[in-house]
């Protein structure tokens, strides 16, 4: 983000593509020594959403420090943030966020295809086939299986094939509209992990306590 619009509006939906220019790096707040390993993952939204939040306000002149104090000092963000900034700190305080969504260029050069995660509910069979577990219907119960709590149905597949879990993949943006209609999606739907983005090993700093 390069610039800041100092007059919100109300309602408006606003998309973001950042692309990074190095590494990324994300990790828990867990404490580590010279000797541990970090593994890093995709950004959590709350990762995400913290950064994005950090920068706005740190474009509306918004002082980090203040902020910190009158949060500590027992009040609420909104308030916090609306006594320093006044309506475009009401404004930031209101500003809520999506994602983040993985994506793919098109041939102009802009992302026109989000990725998800393919749902939990898909699976795969040695063909590679897609099949869909669907809620059982309650009429219709499953011998041996016990709810944790009233109403609750399995989801069932009827066939006795081995089925896999879809591990580390994830779904066009069509795939998922065919998946949310009722349908099955195709293997072409379907993107691995290693198709986007890679991991690679780093040599950290090690962490001097007295310092």
């Amino acid at each position: 983000m390069t610039e800041c619009n100092h007059d919100l509006e109300e309602n408006k939906h606003l998309w973001l593509c950042l692309e990074p220019v190095d590494t990324l790096f994300f990790r828990d707040g867990r404490p580590f020594g010279p000797a541990s390993r970090a593994t890093s993952g995709l950004p959590n939204p709350q990762v995400l959403a913290g950064a994005l939040r950090t920068e706005i306000l740190r474009c509306a002149n918004i002082d980090l420090a203040q902020l910190a104090d009158c949060i500590q000092n027992g009040n609420q963000f909104e308030t916090a943030v609306t006594q320093l900034g006044g309506r475009l700190g009401s404004q930031i305080a209101k500003t809520s966020f999506r994602g983040p969504y993985l994506g793919r260029k098109g041939k102009n050069g802009k992302t026109d295809s989000l990725l998800y995660s393919a749902p939990a509910s898909l699976r795969q069979l040695d063909n590679q086939a897609l099949v869909r577990l669907d809620p059982l219907p309650a009429d219709q119960p499953l011998p041996g299986w016990t709810p944790k709590s009233g109403g609750m149905v399995p989801l069932w597949a009827r066939n006795r094939l081995a089925l896999k879990p879809l591990d580390k993949i994830w779904i066009t943006h069509a795939g998922m509209s065919i998946f949310l209609s009722g349908k099955t999606p195709s293997q072409t739907d379907l993107v691995r992990s290693d198709e986007l983005y890679g991991f690679e090993d780093r040599t950290g700093i090690a962490i001097d306590p007295d310092k």
